[in-house]
Order: structure tokens, then C-alpha cells, then sequence
């Protein structure tokens, strides 16, 4: 376990500190309908309101849609109080590796498509101390590059219920919905590029790597197509006729007609 998650792997097995720990053995006691096994969820999308040059993106980490587990998380449900002490962003839920980023902020949102829980991830830029590679880097060109598109949130179930008929009326899209969670405790979120939500899409980041470095891209070179032109097609034609030794072609000829060889 690194340092930057934690001291101890806490009451659920996640590493965390001793303050999140002591605060989350009182919430799951103080629950008794919680499930203690962590969740984990993915989703992702993002708006446009991020300035050039911020190395971050801005993505739906839950969503009320339901998932391929068919359950659906209710945005309302969210309690942020545990993450928010220590909310460093992972790769794939790796713990054994530093985390690639920060959560600045996250905010239950409703717009006209979907309801849920936006987040902004800072990735922060190599330390001039640092040396060799810096994981920030790559996971922020992937999401840049299209090939890591979504979050995956891990979260505590306090309470769940099965879908009522008002809530299948309301939302048709949910039939088949065998869970609804109605209160959650976030524990982590992570850059994936496996989701579980369908909505698990990131819509934008801020300016590429090039940009921001001010790197020209420079275009390659147009191919150099051969052409020849009908002169001197005509000129190579003329010049092997000229070329024709006629007399021994005429010879070559008659032998073979006469039998020789």
C-alpha cells in the first residue's frame, strides 16, 4: 500500500487514514442497513468548462442510469465526507501504485440529459524533482486520446431498496432494475478504460499536451508520386527501337524456322 492512500486499510479493506477509518467504523455502526462490502461503479462524461492549459477534465462519476448490474445509484444519496479527506484519484483501482490525479470538487448535478454526480480530476504536471516517468502524464494523454474514457467510483452502500412501481412509472428506463441505492458513502474513484455504466463516455478535457508545451506539430511530407511525361515516354519508345539489332533479330528467326538451335 502507498503512502498517499493511507496509514491503515481501515473497517472495509481500502486503505485510507487513521482519521477516515475511526469516522468510518462510526458511520457503519451507526447504519445498520449498510452494506459493508464496497461498490464499485463506473461511469463517466464531461462539459465544457475547463480553461486551456488546466490538465483536467470534468466527468460524470455516477449517474442515475442503471448499470449492467442493474442497479441504479441516486445522485441524492451521495456522502462525500469520507473521500473528501483524502480524495487523490487512482488508476484502475490500483493501490500499489501512486495515485495519477486529485478530485477538486464534486457536485450532484441535473441537466436535461442526466442526473448524477459531476466531478473535476486534476493531473498534476512532473515535479522538477522527479525523475523518469510520471504516471499523471500518461494517464492524462490517454484520456486525451480517446482510449480511457471513464470513471469508476467505489462506494459504500448505507441503504437500498428494490424499485417501487412509482419509481418504474416515473422512469421506464429503469425495468429490471433489481436495486436502488439510496444512500452511499464514496470511498474512491479511479481513470478506467473498462466501464460498467453505459453512460461511461468523457466528452472533454482541457488542451492537448502539444499545446500547452508549445510543440509545433509539423506535418509530413507530401509523397513524391513518379510522373512521366508523353515526350519522353516517346523519347524512351524511339530510343529502344533504335536500339534493335533487326538483322540478328531476322537470323534468331529463320534458324528456328530451319531447325537450328
Amino acid at each position: 500500500m502507498r503512502h498517499e492512500y493511507g496509514t491503515t486499510f481501515g473497517p472495509i479493506g481500502l486503505p485510507m487514514t487513521d482519521t477516515q477509518a475511526f469516522a468510518l467504523e462510526s458511520l457503519i455502526a451507526s447504519n445498520p442497513g449498510c452494506d459493508p462490502e464496497p461498490k464499485r461503479m463506473t461511469t463517466a462524461d464531461a462539459q465544457q468548462l475547463l480553461a486551456d492549459g488546466d490538465r483536467s477534465d470534468i466527468s460524470w462519476i455516477s449517474t442515475e442510469a442503471m448499470d449492467r448490474q442493474k442497479e441504479v445509484v441516486l445522485a441524492s444519496g451521495l456522502d462525500d465526507s469520507h473521500y473528501k479527506m483524502n480524495p487523490v484519484v487512482t488508476l484502475n483501482h490500483n493501490y500499489d501504485v501512486q495515485p495519477v490525479g486529485k478530485s477538486m470538487w464534486r457536485k450532484k448535478v441535473t441537466n436535461e440529459l442526466r442526473r448524477g454526480i459531476l466531478a473535476k480530476t486534476f493531473y498534476p504536471p512532473r515535479p522538477a524533482t522527479w525523475s523518469g516517468e510520471w504516471p499523471s502524464d500518461q494517464a492524462f494523454a490517454l484520456i486525451q486520446s480517446g482510449l480511457m474514457c471513464a470513471k469508476s467510483v467505489g462506494f459504500l452502500t448505507l441503504a437500498s431498496r428494490p424499485p417501487t412501481e412509482a419509481d418504474l412509472r416515473s422512469r421506464p428506463e429503469w425495468a429490471g432494475c433489481r436495486r436502488i441505492v439510496s444512500k452511499w458513502l464514496l470511498l474512491e474513484y479511479c481513470c478506467t478504460w473498462l466501464p460498467v455504466n453505459q453512460e461511461a463516455i468523457v466528452a472533454a478535457c482541457s488542451k492537448s499536451f502539444a499545446d500547452m508545451l508549445h510543440i509545433s506539430v509539423v506535418p509530413e511530407a507530401e509523397p513524391i508520386v513518379p510522373f512521366l511525361s508523353l515526350t519522353e515516354a516517346k523519347r524512351i519508345q524511339n530510343e529502344a527501337i533504335r536500339n534493335i539489332d533487326v538483322v540478328a533479330l531476322v537470323n534468331g528467326t529463320l534458324d528456328k524456322r530451319r531447325g537450328s538451335v
